[in-house]
């Protein structure tokens, strides 16, 4: 009989806030969630996967919008590194990130506790709440702390496309289909979902070694 391989990889949801609320999110996250996860409750959790993984590779922490509550996300990060949990990204949207000084800022604070990389999500979806020069500077600033090979756009080949509509406002998914009519902008829409570059993908594969020496 054929055995599931062991589970190495997993995510934890720290909320599912966001200022967001992106069609296409399997999560329903979105501005009206409130609550946030009780530190109580991360840390019985992070227990829990320290006690029972047998095989870790890295955890993700994500939302939600996880920034949003940044003193929350930040003790996480604490905890993993304190427990020997190796992280291998924090996902965020961009949406908050109106200041260069204040994500690089979030990014070092976070790098010093014990994280080694960022995944910025890049998408029409997200275009529709969160301008193109917000995902920008996210990325600008995380590369300056994380190292280019340690921060991951998500999807990289949607920038040039939502660069054509506007890059300081939000872009409603209505103008896709004005430009690109329903069907190709439905291709559009989804290419490349689920899919990660070649170089990340050996990021996310390697052993997180000394990230938390």
């Amino acid at each position: 009989m054929r055995l599931l391989k062991p589970i190495d990889s997993c995510g934890i949801m720290l909320s599912y806030r966001c200022q967001c609320g992106c069609r296409h999110c399997v999560y329903a996250c979105g501005p009206r969630w409130q609550g946030w996860m009780s530190r109580d409750l991360l840390e019985a959790l992070l227990l829990a996967i320290r006690d029972t993984w047998e095989n870790p590779r890295g955890l993700h922490l994500a939302g939600g919008e996880p920034f949003l509550n940044f003193e929350l996300l930040l003790l996480a990060v604490e905890k993993c590194r304190e427990y020997g949990l190796p992280i291998e990204y924090v996902e965020t949207n961009a949406g908050w990130c109106t200041s260069y000084e204040e994500a690089r800022e979030k990014f070092r604070l976070l790098k010093e506790a014990g994280l080694t990389g960022l995944l910025i999500s890049c998408s029409p979806f997200h275009a529709e709440t969160v301008p193109l020069r917000r995902t920008l500077t996210a990325l600008q600033a995380a590369e300056e702390v994380f190292g280019p090979d340690r921060v991951i756009l998500y999807l990289p080949h949607f920038v040039e496309l939502i660069r054509r509509f506007e890059m300081d406002r939000p872009v409603p998914l209505s103008k896709w289909l004005e430009a690109y009519g329903l069907e190709e902008a439905g291709r559009l829409f989804w290419h490349g979902e689920r899919t990660v570059s070649r170089k990340h993908r050996s990021f996310l594969e390697r052993p997180q070694e000394g990230a938390f020496g």
